[in-house]
């Protein structure tokens, strides 16, 4: 699940993180826990929480190296919600992935 995930992270713009700065990148992340939420006759409903590590740059590349932009490192929590058939519960792919990162911290 962790690569399922961190494959989805670094394969689309993640909405909350993108609005951060000009240019985001996903470093890496961790899983905290990885909980069955729920199961019926075909699914397993998985939740996965952990902390995904972002350099945040602000101005063009050759406006860092003119000390006229800036790059900073930053880590926001995140929730990934995982849907997988029961009859190959794991098997996970990064469109099996749905995240939502929690980045109120960089606001205060």
């Amino acid at each position: 699940m962790q690569t399922a995930v961190f494959e989805k992270m670094i394969g689309e713009a993640i909405q909350e993180l993108d609005e951060l700065s000009t240019h985001t990148a996903i470093d890496h992340h961790w899983v905290d826990e990885i909980v069955v939420t729920d199961m019926d006759a075909n699914t397993i409903y998985y939740e996965v929480t952990g902390s995904v590590v972002v350099e945040l740059q602000y101005g063009s590349g050759s406006d860092v190296a003119n000390d006229i932009g800036s790059r900073d490192t930053d880590e926001y929590p995140y929730e990934a919600e995982i849907e997988l058939p029961i009859s190959d519960p794991l098997t996970v792919t990064a469109s099996d992935v749905r995240v939502k990162v929690d980045t109120s911290s960089f606001y205060k």
